[in-house]
């Protein structure tokens, strides 16, 4: 599984629109095979500031999910951003979680990966 992370920053005032337009692409991609989920986050501090993640099985996936949605496009602007969106689809370092001796769990071991995505 691999996951996108994409930084958004919505211009002020055009907050609720961008959380409507989510709202309606997440619906869309949830009819893509490889799809697991998404998650939307903003920023407390920088109200305009919204990070959106994305699960999928893997890079095949994805990038056909890329090819036949606009809104992954790196250099999209619309009326609600303040500027490119900012893409993250290169795996530089992972921890994976690990299960203890007395049954606990926790993050060990970066495992290096150099795993871009072909769009």
């Amino acid at each position: 599984m691999i996951r996108l992370v994409i930084s958004i920053e919505v211009a002020p005032g055009h907050e609720a629109e961008w959380v409507r337009y989510w709202q309606m692409m997440k619906g869309a991609v949830g009819r893509i095979a490889g799809f697991h989920g998404a998650v939307l986050l903003r920023d407390r501090a920088r109200p305009t500031g919204y990070l959106a993640i994305s699960e999928w099985d893997g890079p095949d996936q994805l990038a056909r999910a890329r090819r036949g949605l606009g809104w992954l496009d790196r250099d999209l602007t619309t009326a609600w951003t303040a500027g490119p969106m900012q893409i993250y689809d290169e795996v530089v370092d992972a921890a994976e979680e690990t299960v203890s001796a007395n049954g606990g769990s926790g993050q060990a071991g970066g495992r290096p990966e150099a795993n871009r995505l072909q769009t």
